[in-house]
């Protein structure tokens, strides 16, 4: 019995060492990859020439300025998360993760909608994305 236990903390403290020494490993070699490589931006996308280019990207912030019930002027902030050509509207349409505004209570809030540019928003560039 206490033969066993002896082979099964043997074992244990192999595992232990053999564990460690991977993680030890993969932290050595992801810490010596270079910056300019882990910080490369993604290239971006060749649209076909029948689509005009759309008015945000994603990662940029914007801002949707609005009047409420009351004739008080809202803003909400906002992050373009998502990008599409609405085939049968023929324009671009957005999802916007809402991050803040002039209701604070309101916010974070991602609505799922798809939002267009051309109607019923009136959306403006606070930050293009990478600047």
């Amino acid at each position: 019995m206490a033969e066993n236990q002896a082979t099964l903390q043997a074992i244990e403290e192999r595992s232990q060492k053999s564990i460690f020494s991977r993680r030890k490993f993969f932290h050595k070699t992801a810490s010596a990859l270079p910056l300019p490589i882990a910080l490369r931006r993604q290239p971006s996308i060749k649209l076909p020439d029948k689509y005009p280019a759309p008015s945000f990207q994603i990662g940029d912030i914007i801002a949707d300025e609005w009047l409420d019930e009351f004739d008080v002027k809202q803003r909400d902030i906002g992050e373009i998360v998502g990008i599409c050509w609405h085939p049968t509207n023929d324009r671009w349409e957005y999802l916007i993760n809402w991050t803040a505004g002039t209701i604070p209570e309101l916010y974070p809030c991602f609505d799922e909608r798809l939002i267009s540019h051309e109607v019923g928003f009136e959306l403006s560039l606070v930050q293009r994305n990478g600047e």
